[in-house]
C-alpha cells in the first residue's frame, strides 16, 4: 500500500487532485456569482458542478500515464529523474496553501450560513410579533330575507373601515385584502394571520322593510376572545344608517383605545355624503361594482340616478369621474377619447366644489390625460399632475388607485425607480390589489429582474389575482414555464382560437430571430379578432417585430426595446407631450441624457 501511494506521488496524481480542487472550488464561486448578477437559469452552476464531477477522474488518469516535463506532455517512465519531480516541488507549498484555504472557507461557508439562518428565523419571529394596534375589518355578513342586499352590507363595513383608517393609532388593513375572506369558512385567528393583524371586526347586516338590524363584534384574534359587540335596531333612513357607523366606529376605538392606552375620542368624524335613503343605496351598489371592476356600465347607470335624486352628493360624483375612463378600459363603454377627458372633468369638477379635498376626483383628473398620451398633441405640466397625484396621496395615503396611477404617470416619465416605488408602496398597504400587482411584474421584468418578477406572479397566481390579459406571457416564456404560457394564451381574451402559441412561445425566448410569418398570422388572427386580441397583440409584437412601435409606458422603458427607443416616432412621442422639458426642468432619467439645448439620447 505504500509503495502504492509513493507511486501516486511520484506520479504527481496527488498534486493534481489538489491543483484540481483549488481550481474546481474557484470556477464554481464564479459560477454563482455569475448566475445571480447574471440572472442566468437556476441550472448554471449545477451543470458546471457535474462538468467538474466528470472531469476529476478525467484528471486522474491522464496524470498517471503522462507528466508535465520541459520537453512538453511525455508519458511517466518509471526511470523519470529525482530532479525533473524536483521542479514540481517548488508548486507545492503554492496548491497546499490553496488546499487549506479552501478548506477553511468550506468550513465557514457550512456553519456560518447556520448562524446567519438562526438570525434571520429571529428576525422573521419578530416581524411575525403583530402588533396590537392592527385591525381589519370583514364584509358584514348580508343577513335580509331575501340574501340580496350584499352591496349594502359590504358597503357598511367599508364605511366602518374607512373610519377606523382615519384613526393615527390604528394600522387598518386594506378593504381589497380584508375583503378576500368573504365567504371563505375560516375562524377568525386563521384570517388574522392571513392578514397579520391582532384585532378583526366582523358583523351583518340585516335590511327588511323599513328597519335595520347591524351586529358588529371587535374580536382580539390572539385568543379569539369578544372585546366588544352590539346589536342596533333602528328605522331605516340614512340618519339612522350614518349614525349606527358612528357609533359602532366610536365603539371600536373606544375599546382598542383602552386597551392600547391611546385617546382618539376625537378621531371619527362619519363623512355624512347624503340624507336621501334611496341616493346612497344605490351609490352602495354602484361601489360594489366599481371595486369589483364587473359591470360599470350598470354602476354609472346607479349613480346618474343617485346624483338625479341629490345633486349635492359628492361621493357619487367624485366616483363617477373615474369611472368614465375606467367603463372603456375594461371594454364597457366605446365612449371616445375626447369624450372620456371632458366628462371625467366635468364630473370630478363638479365633486370638488362639493368636497375640495376628494382624493378620488383629484386623481381621475390627472389618470384620464395620462391615459391619453400615445394621443396627446401638446405638452402637458408633468410636475403639476405629479403634484395634484402627491395631493391625492396625502389626502389618503392608502388609496391603492391614487398610487398605482401616480405608479403609472413616473412610469411614462422614464422614472422605473419611483414606479416601483408606488406600485410596491400600493402592494404593501394592499397586498391583495391587482393592478398594482399587475403593474409592478411587468415593470420588474422589463428591468430584466425576471427571477424577482416570475415570484411575484407566482404569488399572485396563489392569491387567485391573475388576469390573463394582464399576464407577461414575455416573461412566462424567457423563464421557460410553458404550460403556465400555454393556459393563459389560450384564454378567452387573449388569443384563444388562434392556433401556433408554441411558435409565439419559441418566437419570444429568441426575439432576435426573423419572426415575419409569425407577425403576418398574429396580425390577421388580430383583424377578425378585435375584443379577444387587441389589447395583447401589440404587446408582443413589439418583441418579435422589428417594426412595431407601441408607445406605451411599458413597452417604451422596456430594457429588451433599446430599438424601439432610438426611432423617429419614440423622439417625437417625448419632444410633443412634453417630456422632454420636464426631463430639462427637473432632470433626466437614469436612461437617457442630454444632447445640446434640446435634443437627447435613450439607451
Amino acid at each position: 500500500m505504500n509503495n502504492f501511494f509513493q507511486e501516486l506521488r511520484r506520479r504527481n496524481v496527488v498534486r493534481v487532485v489538489g491543483a484540481y480542487l483549488v481550481v474546481g472550488w474557484l470556477l464554481v464561486q464564479i459560477a454563482t456569482t455569475l448566475e445571480e448578477s447574471m440572472q442566468l437559469p437556476a441550472w448554471f452552476d449545477g451543470i458546471v458542478v457535474g462538468l467538474l464531477i466528470v472531469g476529476l477522474p478525467i484528471s486522474i488518469i491522464v496524470s498517471w500515464v503522462f507528466d508535465l516535463t520541459a520537453d512538453g506532455i511525455v508519458r511517466t517512465d518509471a526511470a523519470s529523474s529525482e530532479t525533473q519531480h524536483q521542479s514540481w516541488r517548488k508548486l507545492d507549498f503554492v496548491i497546499i496553501a490553496g488546499v487549506l484555504i479552501v478548506g477553511l472557507v468550506f468550513a465557514w461557508q457550512v456553519f456560518q450560513p447556520a448562524e446567519i439562518l438562526i438570525d434571520e428565523q429571529a428576525s422573521v419571529a419578530t416581524t411575525a410579533e403583530v402588533s396590537a394596534a392592527t385591525i381589519a375589518v370583514l364584509p358584514f355578513a348580508d343577513l335580509s330575507p331575501d340574501g340580496d342586499q350584499e352591496y349594502f352590507s359590504d358597503g357598511i363595513s367599508e364605511e366602518i373601515l374607512n373610519l377606523l383608517a382615519g384613526v393615527d393609532e390604528l394600522d387598518v388593513t386594506s378593504r381589497t385584502s380584508a375583503f378576500q375572506f368573504k365567504g371563505r369558512d375560516l375562524g377568525i385567528p386563521e384570517i388574522a394571520a392571513n392578514l397579520n393583524v391582532r384585532h378583526v371586526v366582523e358583523g351583518s347586516v340585516r335590511k327588511a322593510g323599513d328597519t335595520l338590524r347591524i351586529t358588529a363584534q371587535l374580536i382580539d384574534a390572539a385568543d379569539d376572545k369578544h372585546l366588544w359587540s352590539d346589536t342596533f335596531d333602528r328605522p331605516l333612513t340614512a340618519e339612522n344608517v350614518f349614525a349606527i357607523q358612528d357609533e359602532i366606529s366610536k365603539a371600536i376605538v373606544a375599546a382598542l383605545a383602552e386597551k392600547l392606552g391611546f385617546d382618539a375620542s376625537d378621531e371619527i368624524a362619519v363623512r355624512v355624503g347624503t340624507n336621501n335613503l334611496s341616493a346612497y343605496e344605490m351609490f352602495l351598489h354602484a361601489r360594489s361594482l366599481y371595486q369589483s371592476r364587473t359591470e360599470l356600465d350598470v354602476a354609472d347607470e346607479l349613480l346618474a340616478a343617485a346624483i338625479e335624486q341629490d345633486p349635492e352628493f359628492a361621493a357619487a360624483w367624485e366616483m363617477r369621474a373615474a369611472l368614465t375612463f375606467l367603463k372603456a378600459n375594461y371594454n364597457f363603454s366605446d365612449t371616445p377619447r375626447n369624450e372620456q377627458v371632458r366628462l371625467t372633468n366635468e364630473f370630478a369638477d363638479r365633486a370638488l366644489e362639493l368636497e375640495p379635498r376628494s382624493p378620488i376626483a383629484i386623481a381621475a383628473k390627472v389618470q384620464v390625460v395620462v391615459q391619453s398620451l400615445p394621443e396627446q398633441n401638446s405638452a402637458l405640466d408633468f410636475a403639476k399632475l405629479l403634484n395634484d397625484l402627491s395631493d391625492a396621496i396625502e389626502i389618503n395615503p392608502r388609496d391603492d388607485s391614487a398610487l398605482n396611477w401616480r405608479g403609472l404617470l413616473r412610469l411614462s416619465l422614464g422614472d422605473i425607480e419611483g414606479a416601483l416605488s408606488d406600485f410596491a408602496t400600493c402592494i404593501g398597504y394592499s397586498p391583495l390589489s391587482a393592478p398594482c400587482a399587475e403593474n409592478f411584474v411587468v415593470v420588474l421584468a422589463g428591468e430584466g429582474r425576471d427571477i424577482e418578477a416570475f415570484a411575484h406572479f407566482t404569488r399572485m397566481l396563489e392569491t387567485g389575482m391573475v388576469k390573463a390579459r394582464e399576464a407577461d406571457l414575455s416573461l412566462l416564456a424567457r423563464m421557460g414555464e410553458k404550460t403556465a404560457f400555454m393556459v393563459l394564451s389560450n384564454d378567452s381574451q387573449v388569443l384563444y382560437g388562434w392556433n401556433e402559441h408554441e411558435k409565439l412561445y419559441n418566437a419570444l425566448r429568441s426575439t432576435e430571430n426573423d419572426h415575419s410569418q409569425l407577425v403576418h398570422s398574429l396580425t390577421t388572427f388580430s383583424a377578425t379578432n378585435p375584443d379577444a386580441s387587441s389589447y395583447t397583440v401589440p404587446i408582443v409584437l413589439a418583441y418579435i417585430d422589428s417594426s412595431s412601435v407601441l408607445l406605451d409606458s411599458f413597452i417604451i422603458w422596456n430594457k429588451a426595446h433599446r430599438r424601439m427607443r432610438q426611432t423617429d416616432q419614440f423622439r417625437d412621442f417625448i419632444r410633443r407631450t412634453g417630456i422632454l422639458k420636464y426631463w430639462q426642468q427637473q432632470g433626466f432619467p437614469p436612461q437617457c441624457r442630454p444632447l445640446g439645448s434640446n435634443d437627447f439620447d435613450c439607451d
